[in-house]
């Protein structure tokens, strides 16, 4: 096991660290502020109470509930009017405790306020701690349409405590696993063996930690090289084109990693129907896949709505949807397909399959 203590990342906008620590409550103390303003997860408040409580008893916070219908520009606006209500000012830092959805909502709302204000992440989730946590991006969602708005605005640092993961549901483990099993797809062969080696295990934390730690040093060489999503990052889309449409047609009761599980088995179906990705490779590609299904079937009445999301997806740059294909591990490309009769065929196909398995 890993005894990494901390994990620099380049930015162009300003380097930052990820600080592994033992136990957050002793950063949060160390560091406190007259001068922070915390927003918590309700959900991380409800199991630290006793911990926090002690913490933020004479700080300014904000307990927010972390759903998706509150990554919004409404919601953030009251976040900022409630700053702005509270005397901020642009030397204060906003600190974020909670996973993705307070990440996003915490640091999109410290980029435009002021023009950008300090602010801290405390990951909270597997998905966060794994994936998100790291990449400067922040974005918030336009009615049921995902991830529509946003910018590139990193923390100052991030402290990152393994021991949140102690309190995690099976879904926010599966969740995070998704962007795992991913990032280690993205890198090549032998993280894909690594990944089909370990996944059963993955609920110790040892090895969970592990997968953490490989995960972020997979997607700080990507990010490094390309920090704006120019084209080499890019690939970090892989399997979201088609997850982000699942979860837009299912409310979200489909969580994100688990979504982003079924659009990386697209991804790679369509591949192979286009002769891109060898069936063999297919094959072994859907071995690590399957492990983080999701109990969901598409109905057919669904597809209308599913092509319709797809159109909406904020990578489309044109008429035609941008998709992250395959040609085998370590081997992804970028794409454009039309929403025809074809691409329509071959996810009538993909549904049909699952639905038989």
């Amino acid at each position: 096991m890993s005894t990494l203590k901390e994990l620099k990342v380049k930015s162009n906008i300003k380097d930052y660290s990820i600080i592994f620590v033992d136990d957050f409550s002793e950063a949060l103390i160390k560091n406190s502020s007259e001068k922070s303003f915390y927003i918590i997860d309700q959900s991380v408040f409800y199991h630290y109470k006793d911990k926090l409580h002690s913490i933020l008893a004479k700080q300014k916070h904000l307990i927010v509930e972390a759903s998706e219908s509150h990554k919004t520009l409404d919601y953030a606006q009251t976040i900022i009017k409630l700053l702005i209500n509270n005397s901020i000012k642009r030397d204060d830092r906003l600190v974020a405790i909670g996973g993705g959805i307070i990440q996003d909502i915490t640091g999109f709302v410290s980029s435009i306020l002021f023009r950008g204000i300090a602010w801290i992440l405390y990951p909270t989730t597997l998905l966060s701690q794994s994936d998100s946590c790291i990449g400067s991006k922040t974005s918030i969602n336009v009615g049921e349409f995902k991830n529509q708005l946003g910018t590139y605005y990193p923390p100052d640092h991030i402290v990152l405590d393994f021991n949140f993961l102690k309190t995690l549901s099976l879904i926010d483990i599966k969740s995070g696993l998704g962007e795992i099993i991913k990032v280690h797809l993205l890198d090549g062969e032998d993280s894909l063996e690594y990944i089909l080696s370990h996944y059963t295990e993955s609920a110790s934390s040892p090895v969970l930690n592990e997968l953490i730690l490989r995960s972020l040093s997979i997607k700080k060489k990507i990010i490094e090289k390309d920090e704006f999503d120019r084209d080499y990052r890019n690939i970090l889309n892989y399997g979201h084109t088609f997850g982000h449409a699942i979860e837009s047609i299912t409310s979200y009761k489909v969580c994100h990693g688990q979504a982003v599980t079924i659009g990386m088995d697209m991804a790679n179906y369509i591949s192979f129907r286009l002769g891109i990705l060898p069936e063999k490779s297919y094959q072994q590609m859907r071995k690590a896949l399957e492990k983080n299904y999701p109990d969901i079937r598409l109905e057919s009445e669904q597809m209308e709505p599913f092509l319709v999301a797809l159109s909406k997806d904020k990578k489309n740059v044109d008429e035609n949807l941008s998709f992250i294909l395959t040609k085998g591990p370590g081997e992804m490309l970028k794409r454009k397909l039309p929403i025809d009769d074809s691409l329509k065929q071959y996810l009538n196909d993909y549904r049909s399959i699952q639905n038989a398995s």
